[in-house]
């Protein structure tokens, strides 16, 4: 009796260990320096996730900052299948900073990519030139008389300096998983520093310029009525919230929007309630 009460107790131990060694294997924040592009606060969804989950987000993002292929394995986190979809929704969505695509992060294609360690090191480099290509364009923009100093004289900047000046692209031919290709059009990188883009890129440009400039901006997705799958923003002007979709205002009619303008022609996806993501209440009219 007395050795079956000892096997146990080790059994327990054990794992009582192993369950704090897996919430304990990795920092709450990225390690990378990329983390600090910009405020780190600004991380809408990050900010959302609870401790597990940040761990997990943390070491993926590490994954592409660092280049260790090994730290994109978040499944001794312990988490359950809707604690994993939040972590991926937020690196997907929260990290204009790592170039990645969120519309090609599900396909097969793009996981069976990641299983080779090297292309973490070659996207690595690859996404540092990006990153670096698109802070020179924002440090441009800044130094620009239009910029000025009010949130609402930078969006306004962006808007025509970069937004009405990208060339939307329907159709990039490129395979639906296919990461380099995809990229071109959908990171930061499209429309800040290419000037082509579809509204995934628009939507990353976007967040990157605000958030580099101080401003909260989210990049959120959903549907157009009658046009199918869509990315925009919500960014926060001068202590308001508010829509803006850069993709389609290029007559100035979809600029600084009400939750009730939006939604007269958009919808959010159904993951923000599924995974129980929250957004700001918008309300409207500052042009």
């Amino acid at each position: 009796m007395r050795k079956a009460v000892l096997v146990l107790a080790v059994i327990l131990a054990v794992c009582a260990f192993s369950l704090c060694f897996a919430e304990s294997v990795y920092s709450a924040e990225p390690l990378s320096p990329l983390w600090n592009t910009y405020d780190p606060e600004l991380h809408w969804y990050y900010g959302q996730l609870n401790a597990r989950e940040k761990q997990a987000f943390s070491s993926r993002y590490d994954a592409y900052a660092t280049g260790d292929g090994a730290l994109w394995d978040i499944s001794g986190f312990g988490l359950s299948d809707r604690e994993q979809e939040r972590v991926e929704f937020a690196v997907n969505c929260d990290c204009p900073e790592l170039m990645t695509c969120d519309f090609i992060t599900p396909t097969a294609r793009f996981f069976s990519a990641t299983e080779d360690y090297e292309w973490f090191v070659r996207r690595r480099e690859t996404m540092q030139e990006e990153l670096d290509a698109c802070l020179q364009e924002i440090n441009r923009l800044t130094r620009t008389a239009e910029w000025g100093t009010t949130d609402l004289s930078r969006e306004q900047a962006f808007d025509l300096q970069v937004a009405r000046e990208t060339q939307y692209l329907l159709d990039n031919n490129g395979p639906e998983g296919t990461l380099h290709l995809d990229s071109e059009v959908r990171t930061a990188k499209s429309a800040l520093v290419n000037r082509t883009a579809v509204c995934e890129g628009f939507s990353n440009s976007t967040q990157l310029a605000m958030r580099c400039s101080g401003i909260p901006c989210i990049y959120v997705h959903g549907t157009v009525t009658g046009r199918g799958n869509h990315a925009w923003n919500i960014l926060c002007i001068d202590g308001n919230w508010y829509h803006y979709d850069a993709t389609w205002n290029g007559n100035g009619g979809y600029m600084n929007l009400s939750d009730a303008e939006i939604r007269k022609t958009r919808s959010l996806s159904d993951d923000y309630e599924r995974l129980g993501f929250v957004l700001p209440a918008c309300g409207g009219a500052s042009r």
